[in-house]
Formats: C-alpha cells, sequence, structure tokens
C-alpha cells in the first residue's frame, strides 16, 4: 500500500504543499530515507510542508531543539534536497522552505534504512500524541476531546490492501486545499491523523505457544507451567 501524492512538483507552494509526510510517491531514493530517518527531521518537514517558509529559529522552536542542532538537522534536509534556503528580509537570520515533496516508498522491502524510517515516523507520532495530551486543556472544551480506535482484525492479504486503500481514501475526503488561516485558531483546526495497519506476529507466535490438549479435552499441564511450580516449590522449602 504506497500513498501517492498529487502535488509532486519541483517546488510545491501555497495549496500545493504536502499537508503530510504519508504523502509520498514511490521512489527509491536511499539519501532521502536517510536524511528522513529520524523524529527530529520528520518534525522540521512537517512543520516546514504546513508553514511554507520559516526561520531556522522557528524550526527549532517547534521542535523543541537547540538552534544548534536545527542547524545541524536542517542542513541534512537540504542536503537531500528537501528543503533550501530563500531570500530573506532580514539577512541576519536564514529562512528555509520545502524544495520537493518527499518522494518515498514506505512499503517495506528488506531495507534497513526504510526500517529505521518507519521506526522514526512511530517515534514522531508517539511525540505528537503526547504533545496533545499535555497541551490538551488549552484548547477550547469543544476541542479538548480525541479518538482513537484499535482492534484486532483476522484478514486475507486482499483483505488488508483493501482495507489500506479505503482508509486512505477516507482520509483524502478531508484533506485541506490549505492551512486554515491563523495556523488553526477558527472553526477549523489542524488535526494530525496517523492510520497504521500491520500484521502483529508476535502474537500470532504467543497463540501458537498454548498447553497441549489430551484427548479426552482435559488441559495438559505445558513444560513452563511444571517447571514454575516446581520452583515456586523449591523457594517455599528454602
Amino acid at each position: 500500500m504506497t500513498p501517492t501524492n498529487p502535488h509532486a512538483s519541483s517546488r510545491p507552494t501555497g495549496s500545493e504543499r504536502p499537508s503530510s509526510l504519508t504523502e509520498l510517491d514511490g521512489t527509491q531514493d536511499a539519501a532521502v530515507i536517510r536524511a528522513l530517518a529520524h523524529p527530529v527531521r520528520l518534525a522540521i518537514l512537517q512543520f516546514l510542508a504546513i508553514r511554507g517558509a520559516a526561520t531556522s529559529g522557528a524550526c527549532a522552536r517547534f521542535a523543541d531543539i537547540a538552534a544548534g542542532s536545527a542547524s545541524y538537522h536542517l542542513h541534512a534536509l537540504a542536503k537531500a534536497g528537501l528543503i533550501s534556503r530563500v531570500e530573506a528580509d532580514d539577512a541576519r537570520q536564514t529562512v528555509w522552505e520545502v524544495d520537493a515533496s518527499p518522494a518515498v516508498d514506505l512499503d517495506l522491502d528488506g531495507s534497513a534504512a526504510k526500517v529505521t524510517l518507519r521506526l522514526a515516523a512511530a517515534a514522531r507520532n508517539e511525540a505528537i500524541v503526547r504533545e496533545y495530551l499535555t497541551d490538551r486543556e488549552s484548547l477550547p472544551e469543544a476541542w479538548q476531546d480525541s479518538f482513537t480506535y484499535q482492534n484486532v482484525l483476522a484478514l486475507t492479504i486482499g483483505e488488508f490492501r483493501e482495507l489500506g486503500n479505503r482508509l486512505e481514501g477516507l482520509v483524502s475526503d478531508y484533506r485541506p486545499a490549505t492551512v486554515p488561516e491563523g495556523g488553526g485558531r477558527g472553526e477549523r483546526r489542524l488535526v494530525y491523523v496517523s492510520l497504521d495497519a500491520t500484521p502483529w506476529v508476535r502474537a500470532e507466535r504467543a497463540l501458537e505457544d498454548r498447553p497441549p490438549r489430551r484427548s479426552d479435552g482435559d488441559v495438559r499441564a505445558h513444560p513452563s507451567v511444571g517447571r514454575e511450580a516446581s520452583a515456586d516449590s523449591d523457594t517455599e522449602r528454602g
């Protein structure tokens, strides 16, 4: 399931700027993958994508890092061709903007770099949820609630792909053409949406580790149960 980016021009502007790092179009550029495989760089690129252009200081404040660290990460993104410096009114300030939509196929294909990128994206998602939980009381009461959905489904590979396509289509219906005026302080606010569906390998392995059963239906003690009971008895005797 590879998300597509309808705005893959070399320098998106205005409403054409990518509103999310999940709007990706499928290249295998290793340099881009390495540049994005860090939660701070993902945060900075998200900020520039919705802001349009920002100073190094603004990027540092958004990512909650020191100015020197921000400069390091900004230059890493620029080296990968994702952002570029633009002329500023104040020559003392460095202004950056998105230079190209990040074009990365997030479907895992055995690439260690892509696994690192997915882990960085997961860490970024968690950070945004933590920010919301910290800041929620500053929001109007009607906006203090969020929603989350969790479930475990048994799917065929065809159903798994269909689910991804349907969820992507549903969210795309609500994708704003432009950032709300005022940065999201009016009737419309910026809402972060992250959808993940992954095979749950560890749960399947745990289900395979069931105690064997006798033919008469009685549960036979699992070998580990006997060892635990013996250990408990030895502890009591000691």
